[in-house]
């Protein structure tokens, strides 16, 4: 059975929609460097579960939690490296019960405080330098839609999930809720 340090259930946007998205982080870190990666919202991130049973409660996860459209509150920035630049999302009445359904099956792997936000950009970036790449941002989606959840993890080294480029996706599947 292999064993998971760090992981992360992700919520992802639809096909027709991950486009647009990723083109933007594709965008931003051609400006500043660093690695790219998919567009999601990070519903849990927890720690020390062995593949397998993180598959099944992933699985049960993906049936109770339907296909859900999630209004785009504002772009963001924070002085962390894993929230550089972002959109935030509104934290819906869905988006709450997709929540509580991710914490009743993995909250025993640690607790986690959902903070709704889709990721464009990874970096340690000085505040002041974020203003001029937020302009570049010409797509300024109004509601992104999520139909698919996917399990990810960072390697098991120092790193961690700082090491963007070899963070693997374990599984994906679709919102059938």
């Amino acid at each position: 059975m292999k064993e998971i340090s760090n992981f992360a259930i992700w919520l992802c946007p639809q096909k027709s929609e991950e486009s647009e998205l990723a083109s933007i982080i594709k965008l931003l870190v051609s400006c500043k460097g660093g690695a790219l990666f998919a567009p999601h919202m990070t519903l849990y991130a927890g720690r020390d579960g062995s593949e397998q049973e993180l598959i099944g409660l992933l699985s049960e996860l993906s049936c109770a939690i339907p296909k859900m459209q999630i209004p785009v509150v504002q772009i963001g920035t924070r002085p962390e490296f894993l929230k550089a630049i972002y959109f935030e999302l509104q934290l819906t009445e869905q988006l709450g019960f997709a929540v509580s359904q991710s914490l009743r099956r993995f909250e025993q792997f640690g607790a986690y405080e959902i903070f709704p936000h889709l990721s464009l950009l990874y970096s340690d970036t000085r505040e002041a330098d974020k203003g001029e790449l937020i302009d570049k941002i010409s797509y300024h989606p109004k509601v992104i839609t999520f139909d698919q959840i996917s399990l990810i993890a960072p390697p098991n080294g120092p790193n961690g999930w700082r090491d963007v480029a070899t963070w693997r996706e374990i599984s994906s599947m679709k919102l059938t809720g």
